[in-house]
């Protein structure tokens, strides 16, 4: 358990280097769209939307990646909705400064999300969560 001002630091300093390493893990992911760079200790990120694909199916296809994920038990993530120039588009967060996060729910992320991305584009019917170089 954490108490007082040391503690929470180093609870800190620690979540602050799991989220750099989870953001560079998601950049490797050549399907894979970082919304916008890690703030305190959330990291917003989507399924990079394929040409001519309709907003009701992009945001579906990544509402079963968050699904597909979440499905395998090992971390929760959450979603909301951020506009973008064609509406609202789906897109997955993932918050680890929780006091119950800890290194091996970040790596257990980064081993799930290109599977669970290539279940969801393969059930949208095309593609795969191929990694990039």
């Amino acid at each position: 358990m954490l108490h007082g001002a040391r503690a929470s630091g180093r609870r800190s300093r620690r979540s602050s280097s799991w989220l750099a390493s989870f953001h560079q893990g998601l950049a490797r992911l050549a399907d894979v769209e970082i919304v916008d760079p890690p703030q305190l200790s959330l990291v917003t990120f989507r399924a990079r939307r394929r040409p001519g694909e309709t907003p009701s199916a992009w945001n579906a296809r990544n509402e079963a990646w968050m699904g597909a994920i979440n499905a395998r038990g090992r971390v929760i993530l959450s979603s909301t909705l951020l506009e973008t120039a064609e509406g609202p588009a789906f897109t997955l967060r993932a918050c680890v400064l929780s006091f119950r996060t800890h290194r091996d729910r970040i790596d257990a992320l980064l081993e799930d999300a290109p599977a669970a991305l290539a279940q969801a584009n393969d059930a949208a019917g095309r593609g795969t969560g191929g990694h990039r170089g």
